[in-house]
């Protein structure tokens, strides 16, 4: 283990990592949130939910912090390659307008806008904040759960 994978993982050691769900938030308009994120995975695919996508990334900051700033794109991660599949399935089935890949992400284009699905690594909300460059992006989404890092 390199200086710098061990210095990352007792950063990542160190960090409280805050967890709220609707019974027991400080979010303000928490269940405005998800009723928002339920409605875009319903309207993309009924079976999107279904693969546990993670909001992460400048639309998690928007949703909690700006909500009614523009976005250009909606970042979706993923715990495991067998969820990011079954997301990758529902964009198929609706016929993306274009479809373009590289090393870290799948984008799939509908009605002009991207949706990313990140392949780059797959791991749980508290991994996948951790590793954001920025503290104030350290915010991941999913299901009814939304993380944060407790220095944010």
């Amino acid at each position: 283990m390199t200086n710098y994978t061990k210095e990352k993982k007792q950063k990542k050691d160190s960090v409280l990592l805050l967890t709220y769900n609707m019974t027991n938030t400080k979010i303000p308009h928490h269940k405005k949130i998800i009723q928002k994120l339920n409605y875009l995975f319903d309207s993309l695919h009924p079976k999107l939910k279904e693969a546990n996508p993670i909001i992460s990334g400048s639309y998690a900051i928007n949703l909690l912090f700006k909500p009614t700033s523009p976005y250009k794109d909606i970042d979706f991660y993923f715990q495991t390659e067998e969820d990011f599949i079954k997301a990758a399935d529902c964009f198929f089935d609706v016929g993306a307008d274009r479809v373009t890949a590289n090393k870290n992400c799948v984008i799939y284009e509908i009605n002009g806008f991207q949706y990313q699905l990140i392949t780059r690594s797959f791991s749980t909300p508290f991994e996948l904040i951790t590793d954001h460059d920025f503290y104030n992006s350290a915010i991941a989404i999913q299901n009814e759960n939304i993380f944060l890092l407790k220095n944010l």
